[in-house]
């Protein structure tokens, strides 16, 4: 497979070799995995900060209970 490149300073068209073609892939591959795994994080530590919200909400509620059985 080889993928026309315009050079700097002349109209010429070169040509790259498969290999360079196949670099060019795998750097597109690794930054689309990448991506996954920033998407990943992120529901990740969204999931993290709602689990930590609750657990904060419930130890709330609960200090508040007990607050109202001692009144």
């Amino acid at each position: 497979m080889l993928v026309p490149q315009a050079t700097k300073g002349d109209d010429s068209v070169t040509w790259i070799g498969q290999r360079s073609c196949r670099l060019f892939l795998v750097h597109l591959r690794r930054r689309r995995n990448m991506g996954e795994l920033d998407r990943r994080s992120g529901i990740g530590f969204m999931r993290l900060a709602a689990v930590q919200r609750n657990a904060e909400n419930q130890q709330q509620r609960s200090l508040q209970e007990n607050w109202d059985q001692e009144s």
